[in-house]
């Protein structure tokens, strides 16, 4: 399958990331950044080695391409363990475009189908959205149901 992803050697690049690992390009090599490689969970030393190459803490990766790098800010990019692309994928047999999109730092990312997206960002985020969710219930009790209608942010918050 062509967009399957080995979550053993997954790692994300957002805006923040790749506006410092292109800073960091322009100055001497090597070169030592904090980067977070997950989308925000835990930063780490890592060391950009050269031009192509970043030696992570669990290995050395190769850098995105320099137009990958300098995509538009609402971007993520992944490295499924071969390769560097965005984070997208359209579906043939429901023509709609899927993308994951970069919200803010330590802010999870929405998803995007066809230009719609799944969380109300322009004054929060992801996480904020969620919280206005439940809030309207006011008190869950019981067993929740989760339809698989998202990301799954409100049924782990409401569970």
């Amino acid at each position: 399958m062509k967009n399957k992803i080995n979550c053993f050697y997954t790692v994300f690049l957002t805006y923040r990331e790749r506006l410092e690992l292109c800073q960091a390009l322009s100055l001497p090599l090597p070169k030592k950044l904090i980067l977070s490689l997950n989308l925000g969970i835990t930063e780490y030393e890592e060391i950009i080695l050269h031009k192509d190459m970043i030696q992570t803490t669990n290995k050395k990766l190769p850098l995105p391409s320099p137009k990958l790098l300098n995509s538009d800010e609402r971007t993520i990019l992944i490295y499924d363990g071969q390769t560097w692309r965005k984070w997208e994928y359209f579906d043939e047999y429901t023509q709609k475009f899927f993308k994951m999109i970069y919200v803010g730092k330590n802010k999870p990312p929405t998803v995007e189908i066809s230009g719609i997206k799944m969380h109300v960002t322009k004054e929060g985020n992801p996480a904020l959205d969620t919280e206005n969710k439940i809030k309207v219930f006011q008190q869950l009790n019981g067993i929740v149901l989760d339809t698989c209608t998202g990301l799954g942010y409100t049924a782990i918050r409401a569970a």
